[in-house]
């Protein structure tokens, strides 16, 4: 109960509340990071915000998670044994993202492709033994030359999550530089992912930093860095502000990725955190004033302890009210068996009994808890 009235009262949680009421799902993710026992609800913002990787690190057991962020793969293969992630592929649903799949033919060797989930969404994926996107067995060189190839297959039909977890497969085989640096030309492709590109391309570019496809790269990299970007400002009138320790003058045009803010304003809390930036987006922050929130939001967590007491008050009166009816009954068997003398009668004292601990039990917890949460209440409404 406590750790429920300090999230109410956390401004973390106030500016969370504002940043998702304002439509910015990511945002209000990023505040929560700061609130304690936040987890779950931040997921659920994590996959609003169409981050699903990190909503799935989180908390992969909340329905709504999963409901954003999972969908179905079918796949028709006649005749073949199909697994995906080395599990037989039936109709459970699959995390968004990239999944290998293993297709046996009888007679034949294993073969293998890449296929992307897509949330709420059921992919379907027609497989033959001679599809351009299967890999066989062979060499690891040859592998990953198959591989290659199937990326550009994917690639032709715009699938290109799979295309660039081909060629990390392929890279994974051989090591070869140039599929990083294909990986990061089908992101560039790929519509919104400019952020994923850039990285992939300095992914690339240390791994193999000179040579002509390293000054290829480092100029495609600089272009798509000049439309790759967000802004973030602050909202608070006569705010300053810095990012990534640099004084920024009303709004900062920034790349990609998580982004250190500093924000101050007179009569204002400050704030200091790190801020997503997404290409394309307007991020914008307002600080929250000093001294108490609205008289409306002050009273609410005083107003929940008081509710809290009094639902244990009435549960330890009723409880009390059903120990002393118990009682009676005890005393009433106890009288008919010392008149009588009989086993049944004894055992029926027996169950009252017991009826009457358990009674007493539940109500002196009812009581208990009142007692902590009009302590809470109390303290929260004198000293709010």
């Amino acid at each position: 109960m406590i750790a429920l009235l300090v999230a109410l009262a956390s401004p973390w949680a106030q500016l969370a509340a504002q940043a998702e009421a304002a439509g910015d799902p990511a945002l209000a993710a990023a505040y929560l990071a700061h609130a304690p026992g936040a987890e779950p609800q931040r997921a659920r913002l994590l996959a609003a915000a169409g981050d699903c990787p990190a909503a799935q690190a989180l908390a992969a057991a909340d329905p709504t998670v999963r409901a954003a962020c999972q969908g179905q793969v079918r796949v028709d293969a006649p005749g073949a044994t199909v697994t995906i992630d080395k599990t037989p592929l039936n109709s459970k649903p699959l995390w968004a993202g990239p999944h290998a799949l293993t297709l046996v033919w009888p007679g034949q060797p294993p073969r293998h492709a890449m296929v992307c989930a897509r949330p709420g969404e059921t992919v379907e994926v027609a497989l033959t033994p001679d599809a351009p996107t299967l890999v066989g067995p062979g060499t690891p060189r040859a592998r990953a030359f198959a591989h290659q190839e199937a990326a550009f297959a994917h690639l032709r039909a715009e699938h290109h999550c799979a295309a660039a977890a081909e060629l990390e497969a392929a890279f994974a085989l051989d090591g070869t530089p140039g599929h990083l640096y294909n990986r990061a030309l089908v992101l560039a492709l790929w519509p919104d992912h400019c952020g994923a590109a850039l990285a992939a391309f300095d992914r690339f570019l240390t791994a193999l930093p000179t040579g002509a496809d390293a000054d290829d790269a480092r100029s495609r990299r600089a272009a798509l860095a000049t439309t790759c970007t967000g802004t973030l400002a602050v909202t608070t009138p006569r705010a300053e502000l810095r990012v990534d320790g640099q004084p920024v003058m009303g709004v900062a045009t920034l790349p990609p990725g998580p982004h250190r803010l500093e924000a101050r304003a007179p009569g204002h809390q400050p704030l200091v955190m790190e801020v997503p930036v997404t290409a394309g987006h307007a991020r914008r922050i307002a600080l929250l004033p000093l001294g108490p929130p609205p008289e409306a939001d002050v009273a609410l967590a005083p107003w929940i302890a008081s509710g809290v007491a009094v639902v244990g008050v009435a549960a330890g009166g009723t409880f009390l009210g059903l120990a002393a009816g118990d009682r009676d009954e005890v005393e009433r068997w106890q009288t008919r068996g010392l008149r009588e003398a009989t086993e049944r009668y004894r055992g029926r004292e027996n169950d009252a009994r017991s009826a009457f601990d358990r009674d007493q039990t539940l109500a002196w917890v009812g009581f208990g808890l009142a007692g902590a949460a009009l302590s809470t209440a109390v303290t929260l409404w004198v000293w709010p």
